[in-house]
């Protein structure tokens, strides 16, 4: 299938600087445009420096400082950000330990992504929610 993420915007969330390497080279492939952090602070101050300008965030579930579903937590909440509370959040994780489907779907969470990710599997989880 051909994936075409012209003129998307995703902000990519991992501490392991390989994952964050492999997202942006196969997002940036596909033409979206990737914004690349490497723990949840930076996810958070980087969402409010960008006003929230993101069609999606692909978040690691487990990283220094807030993880994946934390982070989609606290966006949805963040009421002086118009527009912003239904982007689509994917996330991705090493072990479903760290994964509570409960909390995940109460923050909105679209989709859980296992590590090694394989580059088809990303490209299908991004078009079927990205607008």
């Amino acid at each position: 299938m051909g994936y075409d993420f012209s003129g998307k915007r995703i902000l990519v969330a991992d501490n392991d600087e390989s994952i964050v390497t492999m997202l942006e080279a196969a997002l940036r492939e596909k033409g979206a445009e990737v914004i690349s952090v490497m723990d949840g602070s930076e996810v958070m101050d980087t969402f409010r420096d960008e006003h929230g300008k993101f069609d999606m965030l692909i978040l690691d579930v487990k990283m220094p400082g807030m993880g994946g579903v934390d982070i989609a937590l606290n966006i949805r909440s963040i009421d002086a950000i118009p527009g912003t509370t239904d982007v689509p959040v994917i996330v991705i994780a090493a072990h479903e330990k760290y994964f509570n489907v409960v909390r995940a779907e109460i923050a909105g969470v679209c989709e859980l992504l296992h590590k090694p990710i394989e580059e088809e599997r990303l490209y299908d989880a991004v078009a079927k929610y990205i607008r």
